[in-house]
C-alpha cells in the first residue's frame, strides 16, 4: 500500500472518506438531482398528477369519515330511543330507590344492582348511562323541593365496565 506500514492507519482514513461521500451525496448530490428533476416537464406532470391524486384520496377519506359519523350517530340516536322505551320502568324503580330511607337501604342497593346488571345486558356501559340519566331526571321532577344524593355510581360499581369516580 502507498505511504501505508500498518492497516491500523488505513481505517481512519477510510471511516473520514465514506462519511466525507456520505455527506457530499445527502447534503449536495441529491439535493441537485431533486431540482434537476422538478425542471423537466415530465416530473412536473406527474407530481401534480401525484398532488391531485392525493387530494382526491384526501377527499374521499374526510368523506367516508363524515358518512360513517354520520351512521354512529344515528345508531346510537335509535339505541338511545329504544332504551328509553324499555327502561322507563326501570327507571322509575331506581328513581325511588334513590329516595329510600335508612332502614331499606341495603335492600335498595340490592334491587339498583339488579336493575343495572340488566341494562349492562341490553346495552352495555352506554345503556347504563342512559337509564341513569333517566332515573335522576324523573327523582328530580318528583322531588323538586329535596336535594336527593345519587347513589347509583356507587352502587354500580363493578357491573361490566361501569367504574365510580371519586367525585361522586
Amino acid at each position: 500500500m502507498i505511504g501505508v506500514s500498518r492497516v491500523g492507519d488505513l481505517l481512519p482514513s477510510i471511516a473520514l472518506g465514506t462519511l466525507a461521500t456520505t455527506f457530499l451525496v445527502w447534503i449536495v448530490v441529491d439535493p441537485a438531482i431533486a431540482f434537476g428533476e422538478r425542471l423537466l416537464p415530465a416530473s412536473r406532470k406527474h407530481r401534480l398528477e401525484r398532488l391531485a391524486k392525493v387530494r382526491a384520496l384526501r377527499q374521499e377519506q374526510q368523506e367516508e369519515r363524515k358518512r360513517l359519523l354520520v351512521e354512529v350517530l344515528s345508531q346510537d340516536e335509535r339505541d338511545r330511543s329504544h332504551w328509553q322505551k324499555a327502561l322507563k320502568p326501570q327507571a322509575e324503580k331506581l328513581a325511588e330507590l334513590l329516595i329510600t330511607n335508612r332502614d331499606d337501604f341495603k335492600q335498595a342497593e340490592c334491587k339498583a344492582v339488579e336493575i343495572g346488571a340488566n341494562a349492562w345486558r341490553i346495552g352495555g356501559l352506554s345503556c347504563m348511562r342512559e337509564l341513569r340519566n333517566m332515573a335522576i331526571a324523573i327523582c328530580r321532577q318528583r322531588s323538586q323541593s329535596r336535594n336527593t344524593v345519587d347513589y347509583i355510581p356507587v352502587w354500580w360499581d363493578g357491573i361490566g365496565s361501569w367504574r365510580s369516580s371519586l367525585l361522586c
